[in-house]
């Protein structure tokens, strides 16, 4: 979740989900105002912040570190932006 928006990766793009998402270990549906059915019948919300992995894994992504089109990119306060060399 961005900016109070689902996001979903494609193909190494990030855009903004346009439906409901059936995860592949069937177990949760993400909503796309960023509410988890999970298959017992409780709930959660996501947060800023939060990815969900394609098995239910949820990861706090606020302050990480990825790589992105080859180049080492790191997340701070919702931010992406390219690391210094140093």
């Amino acid at each position: 979740m961005k900016n109070d928006k689902m996001m979903e990766m494609k193909n190494g793009k990030s855009m903004i989900m346009k439906s409901d998402m059936t995860l592949s270990n069937g177990d949760k549906i993400i909503l796309t105002n960023g509410q988890v059915l999970k298959s017992d019948g409780s709930t959660m919300m996501m947060k800023n912040g939060n990815a969900m992995g394609m098995d239910g894994m949820v990861t706090d992504m606020s302050d990480s570190i990825m790589m992105k089109d080859g180049k080492i990119m790191m997340m701070k306060d919702g931010k992406t932006m390219m690391m210094d060399n140093d």
